[in-house]
């Protein structure tokens, strides 16, 4: 499988001081992070997740092994480690982002300077949500909708939802099959963000990163479900930056 279709980069910047790697909620593309590309100065670089499955590879088969995405995705992160580098992973996307930073070091690779991480209990607690991937395709919906109370605006178009669908329930089976696997904590510091009336992840588990690290940890809360970043994506991307270069803010150059 070519590793150089598992990032996109709409906007290389061959002198940026620092590139940022960004990762996905569960059925979610690359155009996830379509406001943060307007949104980061000259000095970053961004490069975001693409699995197989959705937008521009909606043709290939979607991966459905955990370990096998991870493995991927280090091989891509892999060729674009010639500078300070951080990493932001939404739901899903930050148990992504965590188990590939790990497989990272196992490679000897350098470590990121952040490893952001939102609306995602620690890796080490136990599932608060049933198994949702195996659910009949109404079930599998309705659970959906119940547990990660997604954007109305796009599960209200029955067209759109059949797009979404393949791609989520093979999001959804990697998360039901992974299984935490405990080694030395990282060396990174880790920033958790969390939603207060996140049916899904409870504040006090987006706390329990703090354990996967032994260094800087710093824990913030929004008012909000597990998408909370939809009302306050500014403030997310300005929490990001200014942990990437400090005293810089959104829309310096």
């Amino acid at each position: 499988m070519n590793t150089d279709e598992w990032l996109v980069c709409r906007q290389p910047k061959p002198r940026a001081g620092v590139r940022l790697f960004c990762l996905p909620f569960a059925g979610g593309g690359a155009s996830a992070f379509n406001a943060w590309w307007r949104a980061m100065p000259e000095s970053v670089e961004l490069r975001v997740a693409q699995l197989p499955g959705r937008e521009a590879r909606f043709k290939q088969t979607a991966v459905t092994d955990f370990r096998t995405a991870v493995g991927h995705l280090a091989d891509a992160f892999e060729k674009h480690l010639d500078r300070p580098y951080a990493v932001f992973g939404y739901s899903m996307g930050a148990l992504l982002g965590f188990e590939v930073v790990r497989e990272l070091r196992h490679r000897g690779a350098p470590a990121p300077t952040q490893l952001v991480v939102a609306a995602k209990s620690a890796p080490q607690q136990p599932a608060r949500t049933p198994a949702l991937s195996h659910l009949p395709r109404q079930e599998f919906i309705e659970g959906v909708r119940r547990y990660f109370e997604p954007p109305q605006d796009g599960w209200s178009i029955a067209e759109l939802v059949e797009i979404i669908l393949p791609a989520l329930r093979a999001d959804l089976t990697m998360c039901d099959m992974y299984r935490y696997r405990s080694e030395e904590p990282l060396g990174c510091p880790i920033i958790a963000l969390g939603g207060d009336r996140d049916l899904s992840v409870p504040v006090h588990d987006v706390a329990a990163w703090r354990d996967q690290t032994s260094g800087y940890f710093e824990m913030q809360t929004f008012p909000g479900g597990h998408f909370f970043i939809n009302d306050h994506l500014a403030e997310v991307q300005g929490r990001v930056l200014s942990l990437l270069q400090p005293g810089l803010s959104l829309g310096d150059g």
